[in-house]
């Protein structure tokens, strides 16, 4: 269960650096629209980096 546990972090903290990477492109080009979904992208990474292990511990049903 321990790479399941490494993977959800892994992956979130790509989605979330991800989303604000491209988040900070379009606010810096000044297209302040196009940057909300990166910063929704951000949030979910975060979600994800925050709750993951739980969820893959639910799911399976072992303990991290």
């Amino acid at each position: 269960m321990g790479t399941f546990k490494t993977f959800a972090v892994y992956a979130s903290a790509v989605i979330c650096f991800g989303g604000l990477i491209f988040a900070g492109i379009r606010m810096m080009s000044g297209r302040f629209q196009d940057a909300i979904p990166g910063l929704f992208g951000a949030l979910f990474g975060a979600g994800v980096l925050g709750w993951g292990a739980g969820w893959i511990g639910s799911l399976t049903g072992q303990s991290m």
